[in-house]
Formats: structure tokens, sequence, C-alpha cells
């Protein structure tokens, strides 16, 4: 069994991996892209591109993720032996 500082190492270190390989996959596709399209297409792409990160990122850290957790913390305060799918149900 994990201890609390296991789970939160390998936590942290996948979400780091995650992070390095998305970037290296955006680089290269920039870099495809720029060969593909137009300045001013690839304008608009870059454009597009900044608005989705934009909304990606509001929705990563979001409402949804305060609602999670919110309720999980308060399943744990009620009940040691709470269940995780009951909890998300009322999500």
């Amino acid at each position: 069994m994990l201890t609390n500082t296991q789970k939160v190492i390998n936590g942290v270190s996948s979400q780091t991996i995650v992070t390095i390989v998305l970037g290296i996959v955006e680089i290269v596709s920039f870099s495809i892209m720029s060969r593909l399209l137009s300045q001013k297409d690839f304008g608009y792409y870059v454009a597009i591109v900044a608005v989705a990160t934009i909304f990606q990122s509001l929705a990563d850290n979001g409402v949804k993720r305060n609602e999670i957790r919110d309720i999980t913390l308060w399943a744990e305060s009620e009940n040691d032996n709470y269940d995780v799918l009951k909890v998300l149900k009322h999500v």
C-alpha cells in the first residue's frame, strides 16, 4: 500500500510527463502547420489555438474540479468508508 507521500509523488510525476509530452506535440504540430499553411491561414490557426487553450485552462481549473473536491471532503468528513462512485454521482 502506498503512503500519501508516494501517491503525491506518483501523481505529480505523471502530470509532469504528460505536460512535457503535450508541449512537444504542440511544438511539432505548430512546425508542421507553419509549413502547410499560408501566413494568413497560419495566423488564423494560431488565434484559434490560443482561444482553445484559454478555454481548456478554464475547464481544467474551473468549477467542476472545485465541486468534486468539496463533495469529496464532505463525504470524508461524514463517513470514513465513503464510496467515490456514489460521491461523483452528485456532481
